[in-house]
């Protein structure tokens, strides 16, 4: 049975929210910092920049911005070092339309962390009833701070915010819902979700190379590729199950199957981007899951070194957290600290966990 956990440190926002995302500043990396969106249709909409201090086990409210462009579905940082301060919200505007937007954090100590646009509006002008799709929702360039791309139902775009121009990308017939950038081979490929199926495009010949159907047709909600194993992704979504797969052998069942716990919908699964035999799991049935692949990561498995392997954790449910009471759309680990991570859930509250200290001192060989 894996551990039953609650006890996390908890932060309430006044609203409903669905956006989360790790966020660090080059002079703020000593702590774990997430940024959290609201989604109010009555009120002007948040963004807050939460801080957590492990020594006090406390969450800080750093800094609350107005977002008055509307409801947030999504937040996202630059993961480039060059692009610090970056991060981008999609909302919907005043004419319930999908659009997305580029902040930059002001560097000035004079002036407060303030944000500002660092670039023009994506998607459409309100207005302008012939003006670009909605986008549903925009991912970040690995590498390139200066680079994103945008799924609208139909087409992806390239965008380029410092030239202030966008590329047309691939485009479907089937509609699309959102995507997850693939950050080996340079780059070159994204993934899209279609419902119950993933396709892989070569953006550079904006062609479809590969594509996957989710086991039993279940709606896929969230995707992630394992960022120091090439060719492996994982994937969630309706029947409440991870699944990860090898996009070489996308005609071919997922390499495995796994049940982390989940009762209904998986909303959000990612990989810990320093030590990705750990996965992420946050769902409708309000828990958010920790859990072990090894066996598929690319830590050394089953092969025992001249004291035997210290460092194995076996594949399976490590701790199921239960500091929620509403559905957690978004799970998401640091960037700065690897063994940090937050959730949030629909009514607003935001929770920050920590790996246990038993797996982490395994993990690092200290036991």
């Amino acid at each position: 049975m894996p551990e039953l956990d609650g006890g996390g440190c908890i932060y309430g926002l006044e609203y409903q929210c669905r956006a989360l995302c790790s966020f660090n500043t080059a002079d703020s990396e000593e702590r774990a910092s997430f940024l959290v969106g609201t989604q109010s249709i009555k009120a002007d909409n948040q963004i807050h920049w939460l801080e957590y201090d492990e020594e006090g086990s406390i969450v800080r409210k750093k800094r609350v911005w107005i977002h008055s462009e509307g409801e947030i579905w999504q937040l996202s940082s630059c993961p480039s070092s060059s692009g610090d301060g970056l991060f981008l919200s999609v909302f919907t505007n005043a004419e319930r339309k999908r659009c997305a937007q580029v902040w930059k954090l002001s560097s000035n100590p004079e002036e407060e962390q303030s944000l500002s646009r660092a670039s023009q509006g994506m998607g459409p002008k309100e207005g302008d009833s012939s003006s670009d799709e909605e986008i549903l929702s925009a991912t970040w360039h690995p590498f390139e701070s200066n680079k994103l791309i945008s799924v609208s139902r139909n087409s992806l775009s390239i965008h380029d915010i410092q030239e202030d121009k966008s590329t047309p990308g691939p485009t479907s017939k089937k509609s699309m819902s959102f995507g997850s950038w693939n950050p080996h081979q340079n780059a070159s490929t994204f993934a899209t979700v279609h419902e119950h199926e993933i396709r892989g495009w070569d953006l550079r010949s904006n062609e479809s190379v590969w594509r996957i159907e989710s086991p039993g047709s279940h709606i896929v909600r969230s995707l992630d590729f394992n960022p120091n194993k090439q060719y492996y992704m994982a994937s969630g979504g309706d029947d409440g199950r991870a699944h990860i797969w090898d996009v070489r052998m996308s005609d071919s069942s997922p390499l495995g199957s796994y049940d982390f716990g989940h009762s209904h919908w998986i909303w959000s699964i990612q990989f810990n981007q320093y030590h990705d035999q750990l996965l992420l799991t946050g769902g409708s049935d309000s828990l958010v899951a920790l859990s072990s692949l090894s066996s598929l990561s690319s830590e050394p498995y089953g092969e025992e070194g001249e004291e035997g392997d210290k460092s194995l954790i076996e594949d399976g449910v490590i701790r199921i957290y239960r500091d929620h009471e509403d559905s957690v759309y978004r799970a998401e680990w640091s960037t700065v600290d690897p063994w940090t991570f937050a959730s949030l859930s629909y009514d607003g509250r935001l929770v920050i966990n920590q790996v246990p200290r038993g797996v982490k001192l395994k993990i690092l060989n200290l036991v």
